[in-house]
């Protein structure tokens, strides 16, 4: 299995359920928009009341918007996990606990928008109204708003644990970070305000304010983590062509090595000479296998930021295959490249090391 392959599906997968999740959140939202409330504190006017026996004729108009809930929500729990396969390792505990309240935030939800649907319309149409009016939507006090509240709650929790995730210093982690915060807050404060003014007869006020939060947070945080994952599977695909430098330079490939150079190839040795232009670097590699006919490059760790590559390791060799018993000859030493992808070939690469040793062996064998 290709690690990395599998890292591109992934980021790719999350890739098209933040932009899927968006949409899907921007449609279901404008369509609860027009679902105006026949009832409650929020009704323009001509108001339902209990037991709400007029509810049919606000069907199906005040029910379409939860049918795009219902993969709304899909949506985001596949979001939610998508992010979790994405961070590094050490952040998915907090990733792995937003699932969880995720998974339960859907759960209720998926319970009280398909029942609403399922369940009311046709038991009134069927002259079954007993109990209707404790779960239908347009009761300020009813078991739909309870669920709603609970839900969306739930999900502007799972929101917050997202916070740790997004841990880096960059201006579109910070944004996130901001306005998942900001949510949590907004939550809190609203459900203090209408609970002190109101007590336990705030209506659906609060659900109103949670849900708005909520979408318009799920909005935003979709488009931005499609700009992240994008410049993450851009970072990503820089990432692997560098690696198929490296492999490049362990198996001697000079053609492949020069075939993943830009045209403006800068090279930089670690005693700061520098060779501007692809012309000559063949030559240049060919020359250097000569004099180390088995060197090799053994990386250990990789750091990026979207373009720059760092790669940390060590370098070894044989001096001109010469071996012997006292393995002379033999260099190992700590090295550090940077490598610049442009446009997917290795615009610049630099090598850090100490040529000390190195030095030493090719004066003793002149």
């Amino acid at each position: 299995m290709n690690p990395e392959l599998d890292q591109r599906t992934v980021l790719k997968f999350g890739f098209y359920t933040s932009i899927i999740l968006t949409v899907l959140t921007l449609v279901t939202f404008g369509l609860a928009m027009v679902a105006i409330p026949p009832a409650g504190p929020y009704c323009p006017g001509g108001c339902m009341s209990y037991p709400y026996s007029d509810l049919l004729s606000y069907y199906p108009r005040d029910y379409f918007w939860m049918y795009f809930a219902i993969f709304q929500l899909f949506a985001f729990i596949i979001f939610i996990t998508s992010i979790h396969f994405i961070v590094p390792l050490v952040k998915r505990m907090y990733s792995f606990i937003s699932i969880v309240f995720a998974l339960i935030a859907t759960t209720v939800l998926l319970i009280a928008y398909f029942t609403q649907f399922s369940v009311v319309p046709i038991s009134m149409v069927k002259g079954e109204s007993e109990g209707i009016a404790l779960i239908t939507q347009y009761n300020g006090h009813g078991l739909f708003i309870a669920l709603e509240e609970l839900g969306y709650i739930t999900m502007s929790i799972a929101f917050m644990f997202l916070v740790p995730v997004f841990n880096r210093k960059n201006s579109l982690e910070k944004s996130i970070r901001i306005i998942l915060i900001l949510q949590f807050a907004l939550m809190l404060l609203s459900f203090l305000f209408y609970t002190i003014k109101f007590g336990v007869d705030r209506n659906y006020r609060f659900e109103v304010a949670i849900i708005t939060i909520d979408w318009l947070v799920t909005i935003a945080i979709g488009i931005l983590v499609t700009i992240l994952i994008k410049r993450k599977m851009r970072s990503e695909s820089n990432k692997s062509i560098v690696i198929r430098f490296v492999k490049a330079i362990n198996d001697h490939d000079v053609n492949e090595i020069v075939n993943l150079m830009s045209e403006g190839h800068i090279f930089i040795d670690a005693t700061d000479h520098k060779s501007v232009g692809k012309k000559g670097m063949k030559e240049g590699w060919e020359g250097y296998y000569e004099l180390f006919p088995d060197y090799q490059i053994e990386i250990s760790d990789i750091t990026e930021n979207e373009s720059i590559i760092g790669l940390f390791g060590y370098a070894k060799a044989t001096y001109k295959n010469l071996a012997n018993n006292l393995n002379s000859n033999f260099w190992r030493i700590p090295a550090s490249w940077k490598a610049i992808v442009e446009n997917n070939k290795v615009k610049h690469w630099q090598v850090y090391c100490d040529y000390t040793d190195l030095l030493k062996i090719i004066d003793k064998n002149k």
